[in-house]
């Protein structure tokens, strides 16, 4: 008797790349890697002064699955790249979509772990646990997997976007806003966090898993590399002096007022209203305790 073919399912990888030539080709052959699934790497690259082009040019060539949009924009930001991608690439053909940085190394299971949780929990999103990784060999496993609280989406990601695995359909639903408020939802500055913060505000169950599959390559070019280290909390904590946190906070939730306008009956951002409801901003218990204090100092 033949034994039936189990039928894989259909990935979108949507890759942002910048001056990636260092990284690029061994990032992409860790997701060609990847094991029961079927996919496509779809590459933007953001105007670059390095090799980029010529390597994406020869992987499309030798690699029927990958795909140059090469859109010929300057960016500046990833979040830019990565939306103008989601704008982009059709779906229609896709079970779930993927992100993908330009310089991370994915193990060969990545993408079917992820797609089995999404299935055992029901779940229209996925992110995870990762293992940041230095030059110098060092490598440090940062959990993400915290519970999510009622609004946590407005106030972090569940993780790097490199992470993330979304359903196709959900995703879609996300690409018709998009679409439509292209001009508001394009200068928030975290691609990831948005989809996040839409995909809870729709009540698409979401997922953290506490396993990692992704090395997450650390080095001086990072746009937001991995808050670790003194020199990163410093750099973050100014962040927050500077009121540039809770600048994208209120960015954040005034783009999502435009499609959900039930978040303005149910949120404020009056001193009592944060003040009452500090544990349910953000997952860490570190982290509940600083946003207090962000409250309290009027950082929020």
């Amino acid at each position: 008797m033949v034994k039936k073919e189990i039928k894989k399912e259909k990935v979108a990888i949507l890759l942002a790349a910048y001056n990636g030539e260092e990284f690029l080709e061994s990032q992409i052959h860790s997701i060609l890697n990847q094991v029961d699934v079927d996919l496509d790497i779809f590459i933007n690259l953001d105007k670059s002064s390095d090799g980029s082009v010529k390597i994406i040019e020869s992987l499309e060539k030798n690699f029927e699955n990958i795909f140059f949009l090469n859109l010929k924009k300057k960016y500046g930001l990833g979040a830019k790249n990565f939306f103008d991608l989601i704008r982009h690439v059709n779906f229609d053909t896709y079970d779930y979509i993927a992100f993908a940085d330009q310089d991370d190394i994915w193990m060969n299971n990545k993408i079917s772990a992820s797609i089995g949780l999404l299935k055992e929990t029901n779940s229209y999103g996925y992110s995870s646990d990762f293992i940041g990784f230095w030059p110098d060999g060092t490598k440090k496993y940062f959990k993400k997997s915290f519970n999510q609280t009622k609004w946590d989406f407005l106030f972090e990601s569940p993780g790097p976007g490199c992470t993330f695995v979304v359903q196709a359909e959900a995703l879609q639903k996300f690409k018709d806003i998009l679409v439509i408020n292209f001009e508001t939802i394009n200068k928030l500055p975290y691609h990831d966090w948005t989809i996040y913060a839409y995909f809870r505000m729709m009540n698409f169950q979401w997922v953290i898993d506490d396993n990692a599959y992704i090395l997450y390559r650390q080095h001086g070019r990072n746009e937001l590399g991995v808050n670790y280290g003194i020199s990163a909390y410093k750099s973050r904590l100014k962040f927050v002096i500077d009121n540039g946190y809770k600048k994208n906070v209120i960015d954040l939730y005034n783009a999502l007022q435009t499609n959900f306008h039930s978040l303005k009956k149910d949120f404020n951002f009056s001193f009592f209203f944060l003040l009452v409801n500090f544990h349910l901003l953000r997952r860490k218990a570190r982290d509940k305790l600083l946003i207090l204090v962000f409250i309290i100092f009027n950082k929020i």
